[in-house]
């Protein structure tokens, strides 16, 4: 059995980010099924798979919601925390439970469905620009929760394109992601966009909460350079 992880909603200035993990060991079932890269499924494709990955793929998920990603940046870099995040749900599936890393802020949500234990690799789409840096870092938090698994590790970038299983967790984290955006969006009672600053929707968004509000929504990354554009103390909006 392989364990796969990846995550969705690294770059947005609204939202959580999401990093799942997910163990398969049939990489044919996956492919019948039509799992690849995320990014690649048009989104009701990417909503059917999900919902059947999630009964039959042991699974762990974890939301870091938008003031959490803000008050780890004060203490640590994103990838940091991406590493401390892909450590906990490849624990949780090791173990069977959810486990969060205890380096991360107060404020996530962490869920898990069935263990994976002794698995043959663990196959992470790497966040960092040295791959091998980035499983070597997650191979040491994951040492802090005190997992030592003897297998092989793969960090790879693009690997959801390139491993099913990969493919299914990035699959579960975009999903996971759209729903908690698809909440925000009915409590915020307007359009608000895909969350990242490309998005025309998000922008004006962004703008109209500010002049109403004199401030921004509590599901914005308020320490990324877009939203403190918007706060006026930076001169570009779309630099993040």
């Amino acid at each position: 059995m392989d364990i796969g992880v990846d995550e969705a909603g690294r770059g947005p200035i609204l939202g959580p980010l999401v990093v799942a993990s997910a163990a398969f060991d049939d990489d044919g079932r996956l492919i019948g099924l039509g799992v690849k890269d995320s990014k690649d499924l048009h989104p009701r494709k990417r909503v059917a798979i999900h919902d059947e990955l999630v009964k039959m793929c042991p699974h762990a998920t974890l939301v870091v919601p938008a003031h959490v990603v803000d008050e780890a940046r004060s203490k640590m870099t994103l990838n940091i925390l991406e590493v401390l995040c892909f450590s906990s749900v490849i624990a949780s599936l090791l173990e069977g439970r959810s486990i969060l890393h205890d380096r991360i802020p107060d404020g996530c949500t962490i869920s898990t469905r069935e263990g994976a234990p002794g698995p043959e690799r663990i196959l992470l789409d790497a966040a960092d620009v040295d791959e091998f840096r980035f499983g070597e870092s997650v191979r040491s938090a994951l040492s802090e929760l005190g997992f030592y698994p003897s297998c092989s590790w793969v960090p790879e970038h693009r690997a959801d394109g390139s491993y099913p299983v990969v493919g299914a967790a990035s699959i579960i984290a975009k999903v996971t992601r759209d729903r908690e955006i698809a909440r925000l969006e009915e409590e915020a009672g307007e359009p608000i966009g895909s969350g990242y600053p490309s998005d025309r929707r998000t922008m004006e968004f962004l703008r109209r909460y500010y002049q109403a509000n004199g401030c921004l929504p509590p599901y914005a990354r308020s320490t990324w350079k877009t939203c403190r554009g918007i706060l006026g103390q930076q001169s570009s909006l779309f630099d993040f």
